[in-house]
């Protein structure tokens, strides 16, 4: 049987002292030795739950595995920063080391990042630490976005909006989510109960508004080719065809740095491939087991 927990972790950096909420995704039938973890962080908007199909099919290949899908702090159930400045990838990705080395000591771990938590996993990957990433897994992101694109998040995170009816809330998510592609309408479902809270009658969504505050308009691309041409491990590069955040340019160019980073493009999915189908799930997890894709 795969049991899911919610767990919680305090963690302190440079005297800011929050909580981390992450869920853990087990088998009964563990034998609790030679433990393979996998830690799942998710999008700018998203929470761990977004990980749900992904972990329960990780577990049913492997049950030695545990699966980590991590709350970043804003998010879900971990705290909101008392400091919204500390919103940034970096501040991600030091907490990021303290709680792995917290639940898996030095283990080598595989590491599923989906656009932000790409970018955390990147930035991970080059950080002083105990463990080694074996598998990285880039979900429609690169080292590489341009100006327009970030300006088109900073103002959609930034226009933090209230409904006054769960139905208006979900229409909002769905128009402006179109990038995850033709999703079922139980899938959609499952989303709008993760991302809407109810809150003194108004409906909401379940993220921090201050996540906002490190968003200001640029003018220059993100660049992180410096740090991406560092990664020595196995890597999977995925990619919706749609996507304008993980352009065809960038994405070939990441594939072309190393024999041991692949890559994968879905059909009909801009951003982000959710990894909600067996389409998207079956070729991660063997990567994830072999290092390659198998065809």
């Amino acid at each position: 049987m795969i049991k899911k927990e919610v767990k919680s972790i305090k963690l302190n950096q440079n005297g800011c002292i929050h909580n981390v909420s992450y869920y853990e995704w087990s088998s009964e039938n563990s034998h609790n030795k030679d433990i393979e973890y996998v830690y799942c962080v998710h999008r700018l908007t998203g929470d761990g739950r977004d990980f749900n199909f992904i972990a329960n099919d990780l577990i049913t290949d492997n049950e030695n595995r545990i699966v980590i899908c991590v709350d970043i702090p804003g998010r879900g159930k971990s705290d909101y920063l008392s400091d919204p400045t500390n919103y940034h990838v970096l501040f991600y990705a030091t907490d990021m080391v303290q709680l792995i080395e917290t639940i898996s000591k030095d283990a080598d771990i595989d590491y599923i990042g989906t656009s932000m938590g790409g970018l955390i996993g990147m930035v991970l990957n080059q950080m002083p630490k105990q463990f080694k990433i074996r598998n990285l897994i880039l979900n429609d992101i690169g080292p590489q976005v341009s100006y327009q694109s970030l300006n088109y998040i900073a103002n959609y995170i930034q226009n933090y909006k209230e409904f006054n009816s769960r139905h208006d809330a979900e229409i909002y998510l769905k128009s402006t989510h179109k990038g995850f592609g033709q999703l079922t309408e139980s899938q959609w479902s499952f989303l709008f109960n993760n991302c809407i809270i109810e809150k003194d009658s108004k409906f909401m969504f379940h993220y921090d508004r201050n996540i906002a505050v490190k968003f200001q308009p640029v003018e220059i691309d993100l660049d992180l080719w410096e740090v991406f041409n560092k990664i020595e491990c196995n890597v999977l590069v995925l990619r919706g065809k749609e996507s304008d955040i993980l352009t065809k340019q960038v994405y070939d160019k990441m594939l072309e740095k190393s024999n041991r980073h692949k890559g994968i493009e879905f059909d009909n999915v801009g951003h982000a491939p959710m990894l909600f189908s067996t389409d998207q799930i079956e070729p991660t997890i063997k990567f994830i087991n072999n290092g390659k894709l198998i065809n």
